[in-house]
């Protein structure tokens, strides 16, 4: 009859020592030391024995002069108390951390656009039209279509209506209120003043 193999039997009162000494090693790879009070508060001190609460007080401190806050007092420049947490003085505009530098913004050259200009009509004030005695040119205002006009040079009299041949009209710009003389092939097409380049649609 074959015996089967005892298993050997660990007692928990010698496995302690060890786990203690596990648990210990731990701890002091950790860089922390835990020592309990008898009232059981737990005070946790670094390895290098600062206390965590002055470790973040420092690091609070630090964090104030990156930020560049002002703890207020004085301005070192007008006098004026101003309050905290300002970055410039708000009566003489100074810089009130010395950390802090002005790094103003260089305003760019203001460039004006050109101005679109709209489509304007422009109706004809008279037209210039040949005399049919002497064939001078005459200028003849549209108040006078459809009634007998006399020639100045050669006193031809003449009826001032459509069948008569015009050479040329003329016109006010509506842009810049400059005459404008065009002839009459231009008549119902789009144009540009010569003075001020709007353009126009003479009628």
């Amino acid at each position: 009859m074959q015996v089967p193999p005892q298993v050997p039997v660990f007692r928990s009162d010698r496995l302690r020592p060890a786990l203690d000494h596990v648990h210990f090693r731990w701890r002091m790879c950790s860089n922390l030391l835990v020592s309990v009070e008898q009232a059981g508060t737990v005070n946790i001190y670094a390895s290098m024995g600062h206390h965590v609460s002055s470790s973040l007080s420092d690091m609070s401190d630090k964090m104030r002069g990156v930020q560049g806050a002002w703890r207020g007092g004085p301005c070192p420049q007008c006098g004026d108390v101003m309050p905290a947490n300002l970055v410039h003085c708000a009566t003489c505009r100074a810089m009130l951390n010395s950390e802090l530098t002005d790094n103003p913004i260089e305003v760019p050259e203001f460039i004006p656009l050109p101005e679109i200009m709209e489509m304007k009509t422009a109706v004809a004030r008279g037209h210039y039209v040949r005399c049919g005695g002497c064939q001078e040119e005459l200028r003849i205002n549209a108040k006078y279509q459809g009634a007998a006009v006399q020639c100045r040079h050669c006193n031809h009299t003449f009826q001032y209506n459509s069948d008569v041949p015009k050479v040329a009209m003329y016109t006010t710009c509506p842009h810049c209120s400059e005459e404008i003389r065009a002839n009459m092939s231009y008549v119902g097409q789009n144009v540009a003043c010569r003075f001020c380049n709007g353009p126009l649609k003479l009628q």
